[in-house]
C-alpha cells in the first residue's frame, strides 16, 4: 500500500510540474489602442450622390488605422479608401437608401 502511495505521489508532483511550467506569466492577447482625444467631423462633401460617390470626411483626431474606423451609410457599411487624421474618403455602398452617415 505504501508502495501505490509514492507512485500515485510522484504521478501527481510531475502532473502538477507540468501544469506550471505550461502556464506563461505574460498576457499574449492583442493590445487595444485607446484613442488619445474625440474624433471631430468638421464636413463632408459631397452630401449627396449616387451608390460609388467618393466622400470625403474632414475633421480631427480620427487616427491612422484603418482597422478601428467604419463607415455606414445608414445600415449599408461603406469600403474606406483611406484615413489620415484628419481625413477620412469612402465609397457610398450600393441601396443605402437616403443615406445618412452615421
Amino acid at each position: 500500500m505504501k508502495y501505490k502511495f509514492k507512485i500515485s505521489g510522484i504521478l501527481f508532483l510531475l502532473g502538477a510540474i507540468t501544469f506550471f511550467m505550461a502556464c506563461k506569466k505574460g498576457d499574449d492577447s492583442p493590445k487595444i489602442e485607446e484613442p488619445t482625444a474625440n474624433p471631430t467631423l468638421s464636413s463632408i462633401s459631397p452630401t449627396s450622390g449616387p451608390k460609388t460617390t467618393v466622400v470625403t470626411f474632414n475633421g480631427s483626431d480620427f487616427g491612422s488605422d484603418a482597422t478601428g474606423v467604419t463607415v455606414f451609410f445608414n445600415d449599408v457599411e461603406a469600403v474606406v479608401q483611406s484615413i489620415a487624421d484628419d481625413k477620412i474618403v469612402a465609397l457610398v455602398p450600393a441601396r443605402p437608401s437616403l443615406a445618412r452617415s452615421k
